[in-house]
């Protein structure tokens, strides 16, 4: 197992998040801390209304009023996705090539190397995620990162998993293995530990993480061992991911009719006024524009609260299942979508139903970051040395193709064996995309 240095990217549809650990950790049972750098929109605007094909990323793009010529990517990284459905994904590909240009910068002016450390990239835990994980390390190596040490993946929900129960610690024993219990040290699971060893609660504790993000919902179901007050790391039982998010399935339904109503483009509005309407509607407020005010009739808190239960139904659809059969005692309810309340209380009250109770997300270590825990997990949790702990070593490729690459086909930098790599899982070669 390697402890070097790793930046960690959550890659959102809406916000990429990055986190950083640098320093060594040293099996000296003492904590070191993941380092919360930021978050950046990733919202891209492709703009030739002022003479000039320019592209726009972060906070420019977000405050930028859009010409009329321009091109909004909200949610490319979806569109990236199905590339294991044979459809066409150029355009996605040509915009994260862009995007992955300008996080370059953005790192740059934080005083980061994007190269001097491996890079651990989130992807969904979707079925047929090799392709679309490939193709996103590929965009990378294109884009300038091909110098990173290595570029590997890790699942959403695991990363969401880890976060949440580090806080952004981390600590190795003297056996050079991670030190859970250090790492894990905080209000809510302290007095778990205590009961346990008091024969007060069981010993085991299972725990759902549900995250409701911008384009996918992930799920991670979580058990801890608390026999002898020492944790044996967090055993994931459960992780997956729908297509089910908030700009899909609820944006997009609200807010283009809501706006046509009121003569407006919902495209023509600037990213950092839109992501303003949408907090105060679905908290059932109104919003000031030049048109009118939006949310203040009958007929727009009818669509707006029909939309939120909608949305709401048609998840608990999908997870309910595995809900039931993983029967946690505790949830944690994370991602942007459940900071809407009506979301958060709709999804309280059927885990309730089924006997697992929502608790609060514990703060994360306040050395790590001042960020709410719930919207930064993720990416502290792909910078954890837990998940150096699990990552396998580079070795032989798993397996070697009969007749020899096709004309496709390239070789690894990996050199094969490890399966999180995020171009060849493991097999020492990939396929080679096309566009570059």
């Amino acid at each position: 197992m390697s402890y070097e240095s790793v930046l960690g990217i959550d890659l959102g549809a809406s916000y990429t998040k990055v986190s950083i650990r640098v320093e060594q950790a040293q099996p000296n049972a003492h904590c070191i801390y993941t380092r919360f750098v930021g978050q950046m929109p990733t919202l891209g605007i492709r703009d030739n209304s002022r003479g000039t094909d320019s592209w726009y990323f972060g906070e420019q793009a977000a405050n930028l009023e859009p010409g009329s010529k321009a091109r909004i990517y909200e949610n490319w990284k979806a569109k990236l996705s199905l590339i294991e459905s044979g459809r066409d994904t150029t355009e996605a590909v040509i915009v994260g090539f862009e995007f992955f240009k300008s996080l370059r910068k953005w790192l740059k002016t934080r005083n980061i190397d994007p190269d001097a450390q491996r890079v651990r990239v989130c992807v969904p835990a979707l079925e047929h995620i090799e392709p679309y994980a490939s193709t996103l390390a590929q965009i990378m190596d294109a884009a300038g990162w091909q110098e990173a040490v290595q570029i590997v993946k890790v699942s959403e929900p695991r990363a969401n998993a880890v976060g949440i129960m580090s806080g952004g610690r981390n600590c190795i024993l003297i056996t050079e293995y991670p030190g859970y219990g250090q790492m894990f040290e905080q209000s809510l699971y302290t007095d778990w530990v205590y009961r346990a060893l008091h024969e007060q609660r069981p010993p085991i504790v299972k725990i759902c993480i549900l995250d409701v993000g911008s384009f996918t919902t992930d799920i991670a179901g979580i058990s801890m061992n608390l026999q002898a007050g020492v944790a044996d790391g967090i055993s994931t039982s459960l992780q997956k991911s729908w297509r089910h998010g908030v700009i899909n399935e609820l944006d997009a339904i609200v807010f283009p009719k809501l706006c046509d109503s009121y003569g407006i483009a919902w495209n023509s509005i600037k990213f950092t006024e839109r992501e303003e309407m949408k907090k105060r509607l679905y908290a059932g407020k109104e919003f000031g524009i030049a048109a009118g005010t939006i949310g203040g009739k009958q007929n727009d808190q009818k669509l707006i609260t029909g939309a939120l239960e909608s949305f709401c139904t048609d998840l608990w659809a999908k997870v309910k299942t595995d809900v039931v059969t993983f029967n946690p005692e505790f949830c944690f309810l994370t991602g942007g979508g459940n900071r809407i309340a009506s979301i958060r209380q709709k999804l309280t009250s059927l885990f309730q139903s089924v006997g697992s109770r929502v608790i609060p997300v514990p703060d994360a270590d306040p050395l790590s970051t001042d960020e709410p825990a719930e919207m930064v997990a993720t990416a502290l949790g792909a910078a954890s040395i837990i998940l150096d702990a699990e990552e396998p070593n580079p070795g032989q490729p798993i397996f070697e193709p009969k007749h020899g690459l096709a004309t496709d086909e390239v070789y690894c930098r990996c050199n094969g064996g490890n399966k999180d790599c995020c171009r060849c899982f493991g097999r020492g070669y990939y396929r080679k995309i096309e566009r570059f």
